[in-house]
């Protein structure tokens, strides 16, 4: 394995709330020895029958996801004290494919395994995700590596969370997690920063503005521990291009929005070095899969808005 290390600091966001987003990555000199197990990012979950029925057979992972924004589920029946979002301060958020979402009611999980605050519901979500962003904002260190994740107190190294990684869905569940302070900073309250952080309407499509995005869609990538595969949006300073078998690929978002692979090959840019990805017209992002790198034998850590692999 290289003997890298890669520092890359929170920026402005494209579309949503927080983001890693790489600065340089050059990993992978060699072909990788190794066999994926499983084949699915976003493997998708669908609830069953009424709100009883849902919460006995609705998926009762939550995972830990560094490529979201917020804390975010599609079933109530997680939520204590909840209570609906003011239409004045209504947010939004985009996934993969760059369609956006506004969750509608904000609340508390108070379960054996779980404890955390500020966990907002949007309907048609098909999973239950815990933002590793958020968590490190509130200064949280997260690591992933060796199959599994830690969060603690980087003060007093006192465990708050840990998980495991799952490598048949390629994401990191959650074993427990007791965090009850809500995203609170010096730019003020929660409910200042939910206000900032809304998104607003997209400007009008000139020529300028879409060379614009396709710019920084093109030079940023985003580390993202759920998921499962080097993803990019773009073809440029790919190498060794080929051809997927889709039969046994079934990608997708959260809310169900399917995500087409065209093809596959090699990054060879000035600040990115990797193999193995896949190329995709339906994603406004390209994504550096966090679950790749920790089969490998990479480590990854989140801590005061800087991510570090080694």
């Amino acid at each position: 394995m290289p003997n890298n290390v890669l520092h890359t600091q929170r920026k402005a966001p494209l579309l949503i709330g927080m983001e890693l987003l790489i600065k340089n990555l050059v990993l992978h000199e060699d072909e990788p020895q190794y066999e994926t197990e499983g084949d699915a990012t976003f493997c998708r979950r669908r609830f069953v029958g009424g709100v009883k029925r849902s919460f006995q057979n609705a998926e009762t992972k939550w995972v830990l996801d560094s490529g979201s924004s917020y804390h975010i589920t599609g079933n109530k029946c997680w939520l204590k004290r909840i209570s609906e979002i003011d239409g004045d301060k209504q947010l939004q958020f985009s996934v993969a494919s760059g369609t956006t979402f506004c969750p509608t009611h904000e609340g508390d999980i108070r379960t054996n395994e779980i404890k955390l605050s500020g966990v907002y519901f949007t309907e048609g979500c098909s999973m239950n995700i815990i933002s590793a962003g958020m968590l490190e904002s509130q200064g949280l260190q997260i690591d992933f590596g060796d199959g599994s994740f830690t969060v603690r107190n980087p003060e007093s190294s006192a465990l708050v969370g840990e998980g495991y990684l799952d490598t048949q869905e390629m994401r990191y569940v959650v074993n427990y997690l007791n965090f009850k302070k809500k995203y609170i900073s010096e730019a003020g309250s929660a409910e200042e920063i939910a206000e900032a952080s809304t998104i607003i309407a997209p400007e009008a499509s000139t020529q300028r503005n879409v060379k614009k995005r396709k710019r920084e869609a093109t030079e940023s990538w985003i580390v993202d521990s759920g998921n499962a595969h080097h993803l990019t949006s773009t073809l440029d300073d790919m190498m060794k291009l080929h051809s997927v078998d889709k039969s046994n690929i079934s990608l997708g978002t959260p809310f169900g929005q399917k995500i087409e692979i065209r093809r596959e090959g090699n990054k060879r840019s000035s600040t990115i070095r990797l193999n193995r990805v896949w190329y995709s017209l339906d994603i406004s992002h390209n994504l550096i899969s966090v679950p790749q790198l920790d089969i490998e034998g990479y480590k990854v850590r989140l801590l005061s808005g800087v991510c570090t692999v080694w």
